[in-house]
């Protein structure tokens, strides 16, 4: 549609360029004969060139303006597209960092002990070791242990601070049960950070789980 007016500008611009420089020379046709005829027309192409020269830019902008318009808008849809495809994508793998440590029978039990007195000491590394390969494989800042009162029982990692948003997301985690998200904050020191709680899943005697601990990651 833009083409089609476009063109249709073109032709009735020019036609009445035309019409016009057509007018004005049978106006001065008297004038134009003889010797100073050259030097008239001359002129006169001077005007028609320096008539066209806007005309053809006018037209450029009115043909090419709404084409750059929708290029720009479908380039920036695009790369918001990916950019929340991106985030998506990066969510769902902590999530799924949380249920595999949920799912974790053994560490669930080692920290379970470590949180009753239960544990040999020396069994300790092994609970800060698997805190330390979260880190270093997943890029956490820190690994929290979290008794069922909010108190940090166990740390591994560089921000260890706990805010109340921190032990309000740990008991969200605790009473559901599930693996809980937080929502994104700056620190203090200006760091952006997204808490995630994970529960400690614990068999009963009955073989119902019940929760005692709590990740914080």
């Amino acid at each position: 549609a833009s083409t089609l007016k476009g063109a249709l500008f073109v032709a009735v611009t020019s036609g009445l360029l035309y019409v016009l420089l057509k007018g004005w020379r049978q106006t001065q046709a008297p004038a134009l004969e003889g010797a100073t005829a050259p030097s008239s027309r001359l002129s006169l192409l001077f005007v028609a060139l320096a008539l066209v020269v806007p005309l053809l830019g006018v037209t450029y902008v009115q043909l090419h303006t709404p084409q750059i318009e929708r290029e720009a808008t479908d380039n920036l849809q695009a790369i918001a597209r990916l950019k929340a495809e991106q985030v998506e994508h990066w969510l769902n793998e902590r999530r799924a960092d949380g249920q595999a440590l949920v799912a974790s029978n053994g560490l669930n039990a080692r920290i379970h002990e470590f949180i009753n007195g239960k544990l040999n000491p020396r069994r300790v590394d092994a609970i800060l070791d698997r805190f330390a390969a979260l880190l270093n494989s997943h890029s956490y800042s820190s690994v929290l242990l979290l008794d069922a009162s909010g108190q940090l029982t166990l740390s591994q990692g560089q921000h260890l601070a706990i805010l109340p948003a921190t032990r309000a997301l740990a008991a969200d985690a605790m009473r559901s049960q599930q693996v809980q998200r937080g929502e994104l904050f700056r620190s203090e020191a200006g760091h952006v950070h997204l808490d995630w709680a994970v529960p400690v899943l614990i068999a009963d005697a009955q073989g119902n789980d019940i929760v005692r601990e709590v990740h914080v990651t």
